[in-house]
């Protein structure tokens, strides 16, 4: 490979990761359509424990395909094969053991973040059905990123979609006949046959890996090291959410519930699609370390800040002139939590562009060998700085929740930033 094109691996990765975090974001929109406030306000309180199972999945996901990228790099197909099998045997195991633990420990966990509340009981009813859900997902993320990252951009894209057109169907049907777990179990069947749909493409001897059942932890200490940076992003976004979701219900009820939630969706979705910009980063870098191309891995970083600067620009302007139109899409009931909600998120626009140049910045450092740095960022800006700014400033309103959110994810990636490039840079280094 002489040259990873940016603009096919972005497309695909971003509507990838649109429809991603849509989907994400779906149950919640068809509980805001079908039910009330409190039962939006119920799916948001358990989102954490789904947050962790979406860690270990990348943690696996990430670390995996990035050395399956490598060994491409360096023509080693035995050893594209080997990575693959274990990748995919540590998925099985890892999803087995989250439904083992969370249906085992479903009360305790339930009552820790609604126990008390209004939503208590759709809470559990909900969190019954992503038990399932997180058993099925680590295959199905790992499955999904290994046709992607091995070119097949048009087939997933295609099938992705399709399953996301579907999921919402199938959310309506089964929340009105079933209740609020109706609207998970949607989820879970379209994830059973995304499994399946990724698999066929793996049927053609193109695109195939001889898979067997292994244990290999050589292999393991490996996928960990380079997994484990990006995939703090999701232990961050769990402190996150758990912070100021526990702030809000708790001080402001479920007007502030629904706020917040809105907002931290809406910060979500940002790192989501901002997953298009680090999906190229990941192919191109992990490429020209295999062909030792340093050269081009300079010009993939130039390409990849001009990409943030326009992206993060585009989802600044979409929050600040049209909070409407994204409240409208969860069908928020009262019109005292939609006017909060609306200046919440016009708030909140402030945020975008850091948000995508933290991961970019933060990827960066994992696959040139400093994962200290990518765990910091990660963690401090997408995490603990928002969690502890918006435990301070909760106390004030509603509104001292979002500003403490928003100059958590500020303060850390300028901090760092004047740091890494007037104290730490070392000769020869990017950024």
């Amino acid at each position: 490979m002489n040259n990873v094109k940016f603009f096919p691996i972005f497309t695909v990765a971003t509507v990838l990761a649109l429809e991603e975090a849509i989907e994400s974001q779906l149950d919640e929109m068809v509980m805001g359509n079908v039910f009330d406030d409190v039962a939006f306000g119920a799916i948001n309180l358990i989102e954490p424990y789904m947050t962790l199972v979406n860690f270990v999945s990348y943690l696996i996901c990430v670390g995996g395909a990035a050395l399956i990228v490598r060994a491409h790099g360096a023509g080693d197909k035995d050893r594209m094969n080997r990575i693959f099998s274990y990748s995919v045997s540590l998925c099985i195991i890892v999803g087995i053991l989250f439904f083992a633990v969370y249906m085992t420990f479903s009360g305790f966990f339930v009552n820790l973040v609604a126990g008390g509340t209004q939503q208590f009981d759709i809470a559990g009813e909900v969190y019954f059905w992503q038990c399932f859900y997180a058993m099925l997902f680590p295959v199905c993320v790992f499955l999904q990123t290994c046709v992607l990252y091995m070119g097949g951009y048009l087939y997933c894209g295609i099938w992705t979609t399709l399953c996301m057109i579907l999921n919402p169907f199938l959310s309506l049907i089964l929340g009105k006949n079933i209740g609020a777990g109706g609207i998970m179990l949607a989820t879970v069947i379209v994830n059973i046959l995304e499994i399946a749909l990724m698999c066929v493409y793996f049927i053609n001897k193109k695109h195939s890996f001889k898979f067997r059942f292994i244990v290999d932890f050589s292999l393991l200490k490996q996928i960990l090291v380079l997994g484990l940076g990006e995939s703090s992003i999701f232990i961050s976004i769990a402190i996150m959410e758990f912070a100021a979701n526990s702030v809000a219900v708790k001080t402001y009820n479920t007007m502030g519930i629904v706020a917040i939630s809105l907002v931290v969706n809406l910060l979500e979705l940002v790192m989501y699609i901002s997953e298009g910009i680090s999906e190229y980063e990941t192919v191109a870098i992990n490429e020209y370390i295999g062909e030792n191309k340093a050269l081009l891995m300079k010009q993939a970083v130039k390409t990849m800040l001009i990409a943030v600067i326009v992206e993060g620009l585009c989802f600044s302007a979409l929050m600040l002139f049209a909070p409407s139109g994204i409240i409208s899409l969860f069908d928020i009931e009262s019109e005292a939590i939609t006017k909060t909600s609306a200046l919440a998120i016009q708030i909140a626009a402030i945020a975008p562009v850091f948000i995508c140049f933290t991961r970019v910045t933060a990827i960066f450092y994992q696959y040139t060998g400093r994962i200290k740095r990518t765990i910091f960022l990660f963690l401090g800006s997408w995490g603990i700085a928002p969690a502890l700014c918006c435990i301070t400033l909760g106390r004030l309103s509603i509104y001292g929740v979002v500003w403490g959110l928003i100059l958590g994810i500020l303060i850390v990636p300028v901090v760092f930033f004047i740091i890494s490039r007037y104290v730490l840079r070392h000769p020869g280094t990017i950024i």
